[in-house]
């Protein structure tokens, strides 16, 4: 439906490198990055608003360089929405249409039927001012959708909507891709949103596409260190302090072992990157017989109470040659009786899984 082929383009200081991709029909993709990494760049180049240095763009097959913005039959929602304030509801809605120029009929016939299956017919009538930012949304989506595109692209769609809004939202357009199966790009650097809504990622770094998959094996298949990093892995090492052992990497810390599964080629003496989400460290209690290699002890810093789960911040001796500042981020979900045993200061073991614990290239 829509591919790219080493495609470059250079923006100021910025550069797109590159990029390879492609997106099926039908599919909902998400491009995920942080602000200033190149994702609405990329969604323009798509568009035809930028022109690209080199590569080229395919969409159904075709060529598409050099065909304007108006014949590639995308429908776009910029982050602003970009609704002209001097016409109405139904009159944004309807301006494709009329200067594609649709019989009106045909125009009035469509409205209804977008707006129905939005749920902004009561709007119709409303001025641009007059509406919330979910509303605004709604309208955006309405008007690029009922051009019939090929291609509906979304440039951080739920950006300005505020929390409990914007996850409404969300199932509203996951239930609007399964009705209409359109094929969808949109851009965030919401994790969270990327996770609910697409079934491909691809995470842009520096003008770079550094990582795609299935949005179901995020945190499955990742081998790179940027990545990680970009994807919560906080908990970071570096070390060539390190034997290899029956398809184990045996990491020496100062009083400890940590043990690894060997699941890539390192080379004797190659320095290696390594971590572990917060949620996958496991909180030992006294009343636990776990007895695994890669057990810890610590001493919990800081505590954040989130609902049913805490985050603990816990200085690891063992860790202080190759950890930053020795403290590991840990997400526990304890019962009301072990969460007395939460407080500052207090001494703590914790659990590092050897097969939760992942290495990254540098």
């Amino acid at each position: 439906m829509i591919k790219t082929e080493k495609l470059c383009l250079k923006a100021g200081k910025f550069n797109l490198k590159n990029i390879d991709f492609n997106v099926k029909k039908g599919e909902y993709c998400v491009i995920l990055g942080t602000t200033g990494s190149g994702k609405t760049l990329l969604m323009e180049c798509m568009t035809g608003l930028k022109k690209i240095n080199t590569g080229k763009i395919f969409l159904n097959g075709r060529n598409a360089i050099n065909l304007p913005p108006e014949e590639r039959n995308i429908g776009y929602v910029p982050q602003d929405y970009a609704l002209f304030p001097f016409l109405n509801v139904k009159e944004n809605i309807s301006l494709g249409l009329k200067l594609q120029k649709c019989p009106l009929e045909e125009i009035n016939e469509r409205v209804t039927n977008i707006s129905e299956t939005l749920s902004i017919k009561d709007l119709l009538n409303r001025d641009i001012k007059a509406l919330s930012g979910g509303e605004k949304q709604r309208v955006a989506l309405a008007r690029a959708l009922i051009i019939n595109p090929d291609i509906l692209l979304l440039d951080e769609p739920y950006s300005a909507i505020d929390s409990g809004t914007r996850r409404r939202l969300w199932w509203h357009m996951k239930a609007l891709h399964q009705k209409t199966q359109k094929t969808i790009i949109h851009i965030t650097h919401d994790l969270q949103e990327a996770l609910v809504l697409s079934e491909t990622v691809h995470i842009i770094i520096d003008g770079k596409i550094e990582y795609s998959c299935r949005s179901k094996d995020i945190f499955k298949r990742t081998s790179n260190k940027n990545v990680a990093e970009f994807l919560g892995i906080c908990n970071m090492a570096s070390t060539k302090d390190y034997e290899i052992q029956n398809n184990q990497i045996l990491i020496k810390c100062q009083n400890n072992v940590i043990h690894l599964a060997l699941n890539r080629n390192i080379k004797d003496g190659q320095e290696i990157h390594f971590g572990i989400l917060p949620e996958d460290i496991k909180v030992v209690f006294k009343n636990d017989s776990t007895e695994d290699e890669n057990i810890l002890r610590g001493k919990i810093i800081s505590i954040i109470e989130n609902g049913n789960f805490c985050e603990l911040f816990i200085k690891i001796p063992d860790l202080n040659n190759i950890c930053r500042d020795g403290v590991l981020e840990a997400k526990a979900f304890p019962t009301p009786e072990e969460k007395k045993l939460f407080t500052e200061g207090a001494e703590i073991k914790v659990l590092l899984p050897k097969d939760k614990l992942h290495i990254f290239k540098n």
